[in-house]
């Protein structure tokens, strides 16, 4: 049996969006919960997961085309897949762009504002506002982290974040530049 994947609720006064990027191809597997496929609109962008574990069977609408709520974008099949029938709440995570630069080498040692001392190793952020610990997803060119907010900044005007060097190195970052963020 199959379960479609289908445009989920966007949000207050939107009704459609844009086929971003598929991150899995058709016959690829996926687990439940797992983004499958990138959706764009004017104010978010979402990721939209598999309901079910299975097989990408069919990828119905391509990266570019505009979709409304409730249309299909593709389909998954397998045993996972036979048990999803109804509707189902599907987690949907909201970014937000922002400015980001990098932090670390010269402050290795040095311990944070939310304690613990950074190191190469540590992920984590800096931002001036959100309390310590809270965990914040980020996206840049198809890559993601969550990563804990553990210190303050970043004092460079116009930034929103300060990347430690592990949350820039996993998400392929460069030194500064626009990230997405579910903050």
């Amino acid at each position: 049996m199959s379960v479609e994947i289908r445009v989920p609720p966007l949000g207050e006064s939107l009704v459609d969006a844009v086929v971003g990027e598929w991150l899995k191809q058709e016959g690829e597997a996926v687990s439940r919960g797992e983004t499958v496929v990138l959706l764009e609109t004017d104010k978010v962008n979402l990721d939209v997961t598999a309901e079910e574990d299975g097989v990408l069977a069919q990828i119905a609408r391509q990266a570019g085309e505009t979709v409304a709520v409730g249309d299909v974008l593709g389909l998954v099949s397998g045993d996972g897949a036979a048990a999803a029938t109804g509707d189902r709440l599907r987690r949907v995570y909201v970014y937000r762009s922002g400015k980001a630069s990098w932090y670390g080498p010269g402050f290795y040692g040095n311990s944070t504002a939310c304690g613990g001392a950074l190191t190469a190793g540590r992920l984590g952020v800096a931002n001036r506002y959100l309390p310590c610990g809270t965990r914040v997803t980020f996206r840049y060119r198809g890559r993601s982290v969550t990563a804990p907010v553990i210190d303050r900044g970043p004092f460079a005007a116009g930034r929103d974040w300060d990347l430690t060097a592990a949350t820039k190195q996993r998400l392929g970052f460069g030194d500064v530049g626009v990230i997405w963020s579910t903050r």
